[in-house]
């Protein structure tokens, strides 16, 4: 995401036309579907699950570091940095990086939180890593059969995940008000 945004805004054109279409068709679709769609053609492992889950997450990243690039390059220090000559990896790594590394660390938390919650989602389903290893849907799913004799089956790991996704999100708003002074209102 953080490259293919850097691609789209600092190129422009051609590239950002392609890429900007390639992920309004992601975006338009719903990604839980796909994700369900690829896992049942082909192995639900855990690596399957752990590829389709991060490559499933990057539009709103592209979309952040495109918005910020177009941002920045209306600033003059990146104007002088392109009349010194740096190369593109040092604009990208040395101007423009620390300058939005804020909102992508915000988003990367915020989408770990909604992986967090495809694959507690994908396990109860059963596409997700099976009883390899431990997962709260699975843990959900397994307890269904026993709810009305051992209700904390599904207390428990539900109670779980909902702390899980609570204090990620927390952290997230924490993060945004940290480094956003603005948001501190």
């Amino acid at each position: 995401g953080i490259i293919l945004g850097f691609i789209a805004g600092y190129r422009g054109g051609f590239p950002d036309i392609l890429l900007n279409r390639f992920t309004e068709i992601f975006l338009a679709f719903p990604v839980i579907y796909l994700v369900v769609l690829i896992l049942a053609l082909f192995d639900s492992s855990i690596f399957s699950v752990i590829i389709v889950l991060g490559v499933s997450g990057w539009m709103s990243l592209f979309k952040i570091v495109k918005s910020e690039v177009l941002s920045i390059k209306q600033k003059d220090f990146f104007s002088t940095a392109e009349l010194v000559g740096l190369s593109n990896y040092k604009l990208l790594s040395k101007e423009i990086l620390p300058v939005i590394i804020v909102p992508v660390l915000v988003n990367l938390v915020f989408l770990f939180s909604n992986v967090v919650l495809a694959e507690a989602a994908l396990s109860y389903l059963g596409l997700g890593t099976g009883n390899a290893y431990p997962s709260l849907g699975s843990m959900i799913s397994s307890g269904q059969e026993y709810i009305t004799k051992a209700w904390w089956l599904i207390a428990f790991p539900g109670l779980g995940l909902i702390l899980t996704l609570f204090s990620f999100n927390s952290s997230g708003r924490m993060l945004g008000r940290v480094f956003n002074p603005r948001l501190r209102k």
